[in-house]
């Protein structure tokens, strides 16, 4: 079971209701290889947690009061008015419902108002090729042929941001990702995640941390990457640096480290599974990879004192992007 309150507790029940014991050694892990479950097996604690066993059962104490008693009141309370339903409530979904609710009504009472967008038609040919923007040198010729004619004034004005690597995958970061790059909605995202997890592909997939300790063996997992063609330069790549630091992110997880590929070569996994395996494994890398720049174009047009804004952004310096694209 998870290394959790919840997990912790189902653990306790499953040992003292099925087991009759009073305690159990416990192990811990995050992926389900020979050599991690070896390890665990090897390390495992004596007791289970018991601070996080009387915790969740304490929640679970809570929980039934305070559901059941609110959930009764509700229903007789709608019996009264002829109404036979039952309704129930609870220490989450009454607050969570509660915040539906109002959130409700800001929407009904909103009163829609007409705005206008003015949009400049210009010849596209003159601002950007094959979708990129032109360089400022050739910007600026552009802007010299029609500079002064009916009033129409144009600026440029650049400017450069730096980019660190990205966060390590939690949960809703991946889910969040895989929508973007493939219009997977989130429940796929987790089914497909677990099914990597079980087949030993990746770690375990729901967890809320963006960290990854160098336990791990960064090492290790990078040399069997390197094993992959898809993924051999990049990690050989990686592998010549002096340090494996990944950009760690604020959130963190009691029971397991972000998602990260655990090396082990997927066999006959769907079109599906292949791309989040994939989207999993860049992102681990890009973790670890250099800062990148990004310059961005902007073009301010007056015409008869109204402004219009073009901009554009281009890569200067890849950086991580080179392991995450």
């Amino acid at each position: 079971t998870d290394y959790d309150i919840e997990g912790e507790v189902i653990g306790w029940n499953v040992v003292r209701f099925l087991c009759n014991q009073k305690d159990a050694n416990r192990m811990k892990f995050s992926t389900l290889t020979k050599p991690d479950l070896l390890e665990s097996y090897e390390h495992k604690s004596k007791t289970i947690d018991w601070g996080q066993a009387k915790a969740g059962e304490t929640r679970h104490f809570l929980d039934w009061m305070y559901g059941i008693n609110i959930s009764r009141a509700l229903t007789l309370a709608i019996r009264k008015a002829k109404v036979y339903e039952t309704l129930s409530s609870g220490r989450v979904q009454g607050p969570t419902l509660k915040i539906l609710t109002d959130r409700e009504k800001e929407i009904s009472v909103f009163e829609p108002k007409k705005y206008w967008q003015l949009q400049l038609i210009n010849s596209v040919e003159a601002w950007h090729e094959n979708d990129k923007f032109w360089e400022e040198s050739e910007a600026d010729k552009i802007l010299e042929k029609t500079k002064g004619k009916d009033g129409i004034v144009k600026t440029i004005e650049k400017s450069e941001k730096k980019q660190p690597p990205p966060y390590p995958f939690d949960l809703t970061t991946l889910q969040t990702e895989a929508y973007r790059c493939f219009g997977m909605n989130p429940k796929n995202t987790l089914s497909l995640a677990q099914e990597l997890y079980s087949n030993g592909y990746i770690s375990y997939p729901r967890t809320s941390s963006q960290q990854l300790s160098p336990k791990l063996g960064f090492q290790k997992i990078l040399t069997q990457l390197q094993k992959q063609t898809k993924y051999k330069d990049l990690a050989t790549k990686l592998l010549s640096k002096k340090t494996l630091t990944p950009n760690n992110g604020g959130k963190t997880d009691p029971a397991h480290p972000a998602i990260y590929p655990t090396g082990i070569l997927p066999e006959k996994i769907t079109q599906y599974s292949a791309k989040i395996y994939d989207l999993i494994t860049k992102r681990f890398l890009a973790t670890f990879g250099e800062w990148a720049s990004r310059e961005t174009n902007q073009i301010k047009i007056n015409v008869e004192k109204e402004i219009f804004i073009a901009k554009g952004t281009r890569t200067t310096v890849e950086g991580w992007h080179i392991y995450y694209t």
